[in-house]
């Protein structure tokens, strides 16, 4: 029974191998050079990229990734502004629905948020070092979606309909 699971497992591979191969075959040169943007990142990519405001000012980085391990959701982006070199950075919680995807010309990705520097200045932010409770904090939560001027972040899933 293994033997054959383990053929059959081979017998996909090789044809989905050769599927992909005759697509490529058969598509047009400028279908293959146009860059596809991304639908998921992996964590790693994310964590690092640079931020930008409509204008293309540098807004920082994303320093980490706020999850509701519960739900499965991805809810704030930790964004870094300030500081030099690391030191005296301050953290901002940003809702991800405030954000835009985008790509340079060099196919790296960025994000962009529709706020000014100083906007961004005056937000709600905390320090690396004393970061707000998500979970239990609904005043600051709330304080973040409102100033952001999202939906409330709850991350919970709407039930499915038929």
């Amino acid at each position: 029974m293994f033997r054959t699971a383990l053929l059959t497992v081979a017998a996909l591979c090789l044809i989905s191998g050769w599927h992909a191969v005759a697509q490529n075959e058969t598509k047009s040169p400028a279908a293959t050079v146009a860059p596809e943007v991304k639908v998921s990142q992996r964590a790693s990519e994310i964590i690092g990229m640079k931020v930008k405001n409509d204008a293309g000012k540098d807004l920082g980085t994303v320093d980490d990734i706020v999850l509701d391990v519960r739900q499965g959701d991805a809810l704030y982006f930790a964004v870094s502004y300030g500081g030099v070199l690391g030191f005296g950075d301050k953290l901002f919680a940003i809702p991800m629905k405030s954000f835009e995807w985008k790509q340079n010309d060099d196919r790296t990705n960025y994000l962009v948020l529709n706020l000014s520097e100083q906007m961004l200045k005056d937000a709600p932010g905390f320090d690396k070092n004393h970061w707000p409770n998500f979970a239990t904090d609904a005043q600051w939560r709330q304080k973040v979606d409102t100033y952001y001027r999202v939906e409330k972040v709850t991350g919970r899933r709407q039930p499915a309909t038929n």
